[in-house]
């Protein structure tokens, strides 16, 4: 991807608010973390697809000084997916316990996939945000699985968060330990799929 075209795609991300509903994402190689979404940035987005590996950051929302003004307009207004594709070499990052910190962050999502290197550990915030979210998969990519790491363990909170999750995966990210008491003693109460 061209610097010009990385550009655009970075301010029609920054939209705020954003008229995005689904947006599928690999990124080029850059050096960073992913970054924290604020809330009401992306107030109708229900499918968030994220492909990476080791050196990339996705900027979802630029530093406030490069932010659009209320003027910027999106172009199309009946175009409500964001795409942006390059294959990167990798991205090993933490993932932002901002984005499932608070319902108001991504109040409308339904469906997060990362195929990604994690950094240990997941976030325990993610149970206070993700009220609508019925789909989530996170994995390291097929060829970088990850080897068990002491103390990478499922986050216990996640069973007194996400209501309406019916389908959960987390695979080759190195977890160890057992399911954690409280995900057996009824949490996820639409949960089909483990």
């Amino acid at each position: 991807m061209s610097a010009p075209t990385y550009k655009l795609a970075t301010r029609c991300l920054a939209l705020y608010p954003s008229p995005l509903r689904r947006l599928e994402v690999t990124v080029p190689t850059l050096e960073g973390p992913l970054i924290d979404v604020w809330p009401g940035a992306l107030p109708r987005l229900t499918s968030l697809h994220i492909e990476a590996s080791n050196r990339t950051t996705l900027p979802l929302l630029p530093p406030a000084d490069q932010r659009p003004t209320a003027s910027h307009t999106h172009g199309s207004s009946g175009n409500q997916t964001g795409t942006a594709v390059q294959r990167g070499v990798g991205l090993r990052s933490a993932l932002p316990a901002s984005w499932g910190a608070r319902p108001d962050v991504l109040p409308a999502l339904e469906e997060l996939a990362l195929v990604l290197q994690v950094v240990p550990p997941l976030p325990a915030a993610w149970a206070r945000g993700f009220r609508r979210l019925r789909s989530l998969y996170i994995t390291a990519p097929p060829d970088a699985p990850q080897p068990p790491i002491a103390g990478n363990v499922l986050p216990p909170e996640w069973a007194a968060g996400f209501p309406a999750l019916r389908w959960l995966s987390v695979i080759r990210l190195g977890l160890t330990g057992s399911f954690p008491a409280a995900w057996e003693q009824g949490g996820f109460p639409q949960l089909t799929q483990l």
